[in-house]
């Protein structure tokens, strides 16, 4: 019986402290969308109202089309301002988008100024 007795309470304390250890998570209940459609992407002058599904500098991630659409930015040593995507392991310097015609105007960040495409 009292082997009876230390069996179920094993099984009601397992049971107790996997219920306590499972919790649910809360969902993310913070995202605004409403700022995505507010706030573009702008950095620079070559690159200013910019929209989905591209994101990063002010624009939060939620608002963009994941991380192949993110666009990493950074200031130079001459003050110059850009903006650059990582497009499998290469990263390019992106000159121009233009949303309306679905075009990206950009160079191979390791090449400097040599080449477009």
């Amino acid at each position: 019986m009292d082997k009876l007795i230390h069996i179920i309470c094993f099984f009601l304390l397992t049971t107790l402290l996997q219920t306590l250890h499972c919790q649910p998570q809360q969902p993310q209940t913070n995202l605004n969308y409403s700022l995505c459609r507010e706030e573009s992407y702008n950095y620079g002058d070559q690159l200013s109202n910019i929209s989905y599904p591209f994101w990063g500098h002010n624009r939060p991630s939620h608002c963009g089309g994941g991380d192949l659409f993110y666009l990493n930015c950074f200031e130079d040593q001459r003050k110059n301002f850009t903006s650059t995507i990582l497009l499998g392991s290469q990263n390019f310097t992106v000159l121009n988008i233009n949303l309306t015609t679905y075009t990206i105007k950009m160079r191979r960040t390791d090449l400097a100024d040599e080449v477009s495409i």
